[in-house]
């Protein structure tokens, strides 16, 4: 019950005493006050009957005392009225019986009247000659009495109900700031710092609203300062300050993440860009002018990044970026070198009006024979060499003799190979649990999907899921695979866990799929509590409302929602605080090389702060070890997910 409730119930309840009492004292008044004039009205009349039946008793006229009697008694006012000789012979008696109409019985028992028989001495001089006895019939008291108390209690009670609806106006009137004041706390815990603009007039409730007022703004205060110093140590430890892109650590480690990880990487392409001359640029135009030409550059490269997805963009040092892209073959990397080589022209040339003298690209492949980081960049590097040869302005792509030629398709035998899988339902699921660091409970099962080829061999989702994306299927294949998961779930029935379904940003992009799924969810309400949904970093800065439209529609149902790849782009994270995520996962590359690297352990002990203020759990992927998941579980993560926990297995069927 709310405090309006009680204030309300409790003025009603009070109100209710005050008027019962006030009734129930003047019924106590008036039956005192009936009782006493039904005793002065008889014996009044006792007296007055006892002087005019003076003379018929000194005569013994019996006949007259009767006719007396009969008289007083014919108005019904008196129940009985008796004369008595002086030796106390009844001369004379008239009774009335008690009929009382249109008065309750229960009333009558209630009030219960007194009939008091008041008497008069009949004297002859000074002699005693009788006396007279009289009792005044109380059915008129009665009706009197009833009457009033009717109007007397309606008058009360609706005195009572306009007084209540007075109350329960006022109350409300002084406690609407309350409303306000509670959908302000509940907005603060969820992140939404709103500040109340128009303060109560009563004192108290106007401190309890500034008071509000004050914390909301100091908790968005403390949430702001502690995003600005997660964005600052990203800048000190991921990104390079000019570009914006991956410093050449973190580039590195990411690349050499994407190496070690068979279920996510099969080849891909790596390119070298220099801004030849950028030195001598410098000093003749200023340094201004050079970065803006490195700044124009990364840009470029981030946009192909945004274009193709699944890539990394760097800053190798001085003049060099490097671009990474993962599920590119030979031929395509080279049609991206030519790409990138020719947009290069357009920005050192023709977008300055100061030209640069050259731009070059190194064009390297990867695949799983190339083992480090270093090989790939010793490839790239030699290209580059080569192309800075030719002109300058020009790309040159790094023969390798020797490429494991297993994965390795073109975009059309990527897309004949999806297209199939789709028609056919050529995908299997599996499965690998995250496990909570305090006591090793599973938390879900991340369903994975292989992709099965025609020879029985399984490609890993982390390897046809990019090219699907390129290809526009990753959201026909998403509906698939979550259509086959649901069935599964449904299927393992009481011995079911929690699973989690990870979506891509195309498929999020798709206008038809929030409103699919959420028909779906609601016609299997009962597997709601068992699914949870992996939202991609990206998609908070890309598609921010679709996201939200997904978590409004689903969460009532008992659906968790997590973030994947968290740690590459620090200026969504905001977005937790509104979307209030179950659980986010850590980007796998920000595992490797932990330990040595300072910077990168605050930034991850502050990725997990900040996670918790939100109440939300951090789940570190990619875990390889032990000794990585004892790290992770020193710096804060609440759960890990990866080999050193379990290999992906096959999802169970019942």
């Amino acid at each position: 019950m709310g405090l309006a409730q009680q204030l309300i119930t409790l003025l009603s309840l009070l109100l209710m005493c005050a008027f019962g009492g006030s009734f129930v004292l003047g019924v106590s008044q008036a039956k005192d006050y009936f009782n006493q004039q039904l005793g002065v009205h008889a014996q009044d009349t006792a007296t007055a009957l006892a002087v005019a039946l003076a003379p018929a008793l000194a005569k013994a006229d019996r006949a007259a005392v009767e006719s007396m009697v009969e008289a007083i008694s014919d108005g019904g006012f008196f129940s009985s009225v008796r004369v008595e000789a002086r030796d106390g012979q009844t001369l004379a008696e008239r009774v009335t019986p008690l009929r009382v109409e249109g008065v309750p019985s229960w009333f009558m028992q209630w009030v219960a009247l007194d009939m008091p028989v008041k008497e008069a001495v009949v004297q002859d001089g000074w002699r005693v000659s009788g006396r007279v006895r009289v009792a005044s019939h109380t059915g008129f008291a009665y009706q009197r009495l009833w009457h009033d108390t009717y109007i007397t209690f309606w008058w009360f009670a609706a005195s009572w109900a306009v007084l209540c609806l007075v109350a329960f106006s006022v109350v409300r009137w002084a406690l609407k700031p309350l409303d306000k004041m509670q959908a302000q706390a509940v907005a603060i815990s969820d992140g939404k710092f709103r500040v109340l603009e128009a303060i109560p007039y009563t004192r108290d409730l106007r401190h309890i609203a500034q008071a509000l007022n004050t914390m909301s703004k100091k908790v968005e205060g403390m949430f702001k300062s502690k995003l600005d110093l997660i964005r600052k140590i990203e800048q000190e430890a991921i990104l390079d300050p000019l570009t914006g892109a991956l410093n050449r650590a973190q580039f590195e480690s990411r690349v050499h993440a994407w190496l070690q990880q068979e279920e996510a990487f099969a080849h891909g392409g790596f390119f070298i860009v220099r801004l030849s001359g950028l030195a001598e640029y410098n000093s003749q135009h200023g340094y201004e002018a050079g970065n803006e030409l490195l700044r124009q550059s990364a840009d470029y490269l981030a946009s192909v990044a945004e274009r193709l997805g699944e890539c990394l963009v760097g800053r190798l040092g001085g003049a060099e970026l490097g671009l990474a892209v993962s599920g590119l073959a030979p031929d395509e990397t080279k049609l991206l070198g030519i790409e990138i080589s020719q947009r290069l022209y357009s920005i050192c040339i023709a977008g300055v009006s100061a030209p640069l003298a050259g731009a070059h690209v190194g064009v390297g492949f990867m695949d799983r024979s190339t083992q480090t980081v270093s090989t790939v960049l010793a490839e790239a590097d030699m290209a580059l060499r080569k192309a800075e040869l030719k002109n300058h302005f020009g790309w040159h792509a790094y023969e390798r003799k020797q490429l494991e030629g297993g994965l390795i398709l073109g975009a059309s035998a990527w897309r004949r190979l999806l297209t199939a899988a789709i028609e056919l339902n050529g995908f299997r699921l599996y499965s690998q649990p995250a496990v909570a660091c305090a006591d090793r409970a599973v938390l879900h099962h991340e369903i994975l999907a292989r992709l099965i080829q025609a020879d029985g061999s399984l490609i890993p989702a982390g390897i046809f899921m990019p090219m699907a994306r390129r290809l526009g299927l990753a959201p026909e294949i998403d509906w698939l695979l979550i259509d086959e998961g649901l069935a599964r779930v449904e299927a393992l029935a009481g011995t079911r866990g929690v699973y989690s379904f990870n979506l891509s940003l195309d498929t999020l992009r798709d206008l038809i799929f929030v409103p699919r799924l959420s028909a779906r969810l609601h016609d299997k309400a009962a597997l709601a509590p068992y699914l949870c949904f992996e939202i991609p970093e990206r998609a908070l800065s890309a598609v921010p409302f679709v996201v939200q439209d997904l978590m409004t529609r689903l969460r009532p149902l008992g659906v968790r929602f997590g973030l994947d790849q968290v740690g590459s782009d620090s200026s969504t994270l905001h977005h937790l605080k509104s979307l209030r995520f179950d659980f986010i996962k850590l980007d796998g590359a920000l595992l490797p090389e932990l330990e040595k690297q300072i910077e990168r352990k605050v930034y991850v002990r502050t990725l997990c702060d900040f996670a918790h203020d939100v109440e939300c759990q951090v789940i570190a992927t990619g875990v390889e070890s032990n000794a990585q998941m004892a790290l992770a579980c020193e710096m804060g993560v609440d759960a890990v997910q990866g080999k050193a926990i379990g290999e992906p297995a096959p999802m169970r069927e019942s």
